[in-house]
């Protein structure tokens, strides 16, 4: 196997927490859990849509995955289901605008390990992520 050489965001500080993919076709949302998630010392990539979203999986491991419910190009329950057949370990949390209780426990079926509603209290994201995250889960990828 070729040896990779990890780009300035994939190097790992101490206080590196874990690598997060942020799939929702909003720029606004996109940015503004970056931005949240960079500050709680997260590695950050971000798709705006399902298409790239799941090409990023494709190529790469992540230690969590925020997923928008509802995208242009296709469903995140689609995305959830993609993903859930190739992998049952990633944690996958599901974000929308168009939150209903028949929703969530659908996603919740489907393997998505919670569901928030947009607008979403900041603490009780961070929370979530920092439960639903393997012990250790970017040091054991990068061996440090």
């Amino acid at each position: 196997m070729p040896e990779v050489t990890p780009t300035k965001e994939e190097i790992p500080s101490p206080q590196t927490k874990g690598r997060i993919l942020i799939i929702d076709d909003e720029a606004d949302i996109r940015e503004s859990l970056e931005v949240l998630l960079s500050m709680e010392n997260y590695v950050v990539e971000l798709a705006p849509n399902a298409t790239e979203g799941e090409q990023k999986l494709a190529k790469s491991s992540y230690d969590l995955v925020l997923l928008d419910l509802m995208m242009p190009d296709k469903s995140g329950l689609d995305v959830l289901q993609d993903v859930r057949r190739r992998d049952q370990q990633t944690p996958i949390i599901m974000i929308t605008a168009y939150g209903s209780l028949e929703v969530a426990v659908k996603a919740l079926k489907a393997g998505a390990n919670d569901y928030f509603s947009k607008p979403w209290d900041n603490e009780k994201l961070i929370v979530e992520i920092g439960t639903s995250l393997p012990r250790g889960a970017w040091s054991k990828r990068t061996g440090s």
